[in-house]
């Protein structure tokens, strides 16, 4: 099967390759499988960790031609922007609501202020 012809998978639980969220022990999982076999990495306190660690073991297997998570210095990145990311939704929320909660002649202000 062509990989382009795959489905996408769904409910994954990391967004990280080798990386999944153990329910029972309530942490991450980092694992590399590579020629049949199964490198385990450990359990890991966060997402994060554990996709440092699956960088570090897919370029010791795979060398340059590893699939990585990501550079080493985003990592760190990714994780920022999906917090930001998460404010900005709760931000918008409290900013709706105080729009809706706002008197006419006020909205008629901020519109004509913003142009």
């Amino acid at each position: 099967m062509l990989v382009h012809n795959r489905r996408k998978r769904k409910k994954l639980t990391s967004q990280f390759l080798g990386v999944s969220f153990c329910k029972q022990m309530k942490n991450w999982i980092g694992m590399v499988v590579h020629k049949g076999k199964r490198y385990w990495l450990g359990r890991f306190d966060s997402e994060e960790e554990a996709a440092k660690a699956y960088d570090e073991k897919a370029k010791e297997l795979f060398g340059e031609f590893a699939r990585l998570n990501c550079p080493p210095e985003s990592v760190e990145s990714r994780a920022l922007f999906a917090r930001i990311g998460k404010n900005l939704a709760w931000l918008k929320q409290a900013l709706a609501k105080i729009w809706l909660s706002v008197g006419g002649r006020v909205r008629n202000i901020f519109e004509q202020i913003a142009g």
